[in-house]
């Protein structure tokens, strides 16, 4: 007779085909889990971090990791330019920045971004919470529709919690926008499954 022991953790483990519940478009606490300059762009990823959708994107991250190492991406994106001397744009995106920049003194204890000299380390950014607008994006594979999402723009936690943003979106895989309480129109929805979690492989944004 053989025998085997359980994960210690079991009591937590959720069955297989038991996904867990997806976020619905709308304005989060979130908390900044990496960040990298890519393309003259701040690119950072960002996980809930408050209420019944805390570490979604961790929890879902581990999953596709575990199916399928080469086909992972982190679920909830968000970029900002960067390029400041930019002829045209450069004084646009300095005012976009700014604004982040303060959503981010804001929501930690007045953090500064950057050093005496100007110069912002991207890894002082990991762990600091910010207010996130989170929008959904449809997708179609293989005849079934899913829901990625993108954090649209940033906030203050305390704007968050005051209610001081504005309402989310989702982009339908017919590239119009309706509100997360909307039904998607019915050329949206093919006759097969729709779920709500991200799709198995890659599809990027």
């Amino acid at each position: 007779m053989a025998t085997f022991k359980l994960p210690n953790h079991w009591q937590n483990v959720s069955p297989l085909g038991s996904a867990r519940k997806a976020p619905t478009p709308g304005a989060y606490i979130c908390k900044i889990i990496s960040a990298d300059i890519i393309s003259n762009r701040l690119h950072i990823n960002l996980d809930i971090d408050e209420g019944e959708f805390a570490s979604y994107f961790q929890d879902t991250f581990k999953a596709r990791v575990a199916r399928n190492p080469l086909a992972t991406y982190w679920g909830l994106p968000f970029s900002i330019s960067i390029n400041f001397n930019d002829p045209d744009k450069g004084e646009y995106f300095s005012r976009l920045f700014k604004r982040f920049e303060l959503d981010l003194a804001v929501s930690n204890n007045g953090f500064n971004i950057a050093d005496t000299n100007g110069n912002v380390n991207t890894s002082r950014l990991i762990g600091k919470k910010i207010g996130a607008l989170v929008i959904g994006i449809e997708r179609e594979s293989n005849g079934t529709i899913f829901l990625n999402f993108r954090a649209e723009q940033t906030y203050s936690v305390k704007d968050v919690h005051e209610g001081k943003f504005k309402e989310a979106w989702i982009v339908g895989v017919d590239k119009t926008k309706r509100k997360p309480s909307e039904p998607p129109p019915k050329q949206n929805a093919p006759a097969t499954k729709r779920d709500t979690t991200p799709v198995d492989v890659d599809i990027p944004f």
